[in-house]
């Protein structure tokens, strides 16, 4: 199947850690260091001065980058929400299959697991039925399994609406002939 997260899912990860550093790094600095930080960003001319005209420039040119930012994270949002839809459609898509009187209706199993036990247990009590030396409770679960597994490959056969074996076809249902 793959990895739990797609390649997307691992480029975001390692952005969102790549900012978490860089937020982390900036944390550290002190107040000089910010201050010197935002004079080589602001100082245009490179004078030694920030002037107004630089730092509404120099704030003006950030802000235009965050905007940038809020656009993009609005677009991978809408995306995310398109493909919430599109997953939600696929849902509504089979559902419609599991419940409706389609023809071409993907079935659910009918068989009982409960019934199943009713009928070990009742062959647990027939010496004829029941493995002589094996404890019950190691041939209780072990028929489960055995007899489970046998009804649900006819079932599957039968699921396919027939199946061709010897020159003959076969076609039929399975369902438990009583829940009691």
């Amino acid at each position: 199947m793959g990895s739990l997260f797609s390649k997307t899912d691992d480029n975001k990860i390692e952005s969102l850690i790549n900012k978490i550093n860089e937020l982390e790094l900036y944390a550290e600095y002190n107040i000089e260091n910010r201050l010197k930080e935002l004079e080589s960003h602001a100082d245009l001319d490179g004078d030694g001065i920030v002037t107004r005209e630089e730092m509404e420039t120099y704030m003006a040119t950030k802000l235009q980058l965050r905007e940038a930012e809020l656009i993009e994270l609005r677009d991978a949002l809408e995306k995310e929400k398109s493909e919430h839809i599109h997953i939600r459609e696929k849902y509504e898509e089979l559902r419609e299959l599991y419940t409706s009187d389609n023809p071409e209706k993907v079935s659910v199993s009918r068989i009982s697991g409960k019934v199943i036990k009713r009928f070990i247990e009742e062959q647990l009590e027939d010496p004829d039925h029941n493995w002589k030396n094996v404890p019950d409770i190691v041939e209780k679960p072990v028929k489960l399994a055995e007899y489970k597994a046998s009804l649900e490959l006819i079932e599957h056969l039968f699921s396919m609406g027939y199946f061709d074996i010897a020159g003959h076809r076969i076609q039929g249902t399975i369902k438990p002939i009583s829940e009691k």
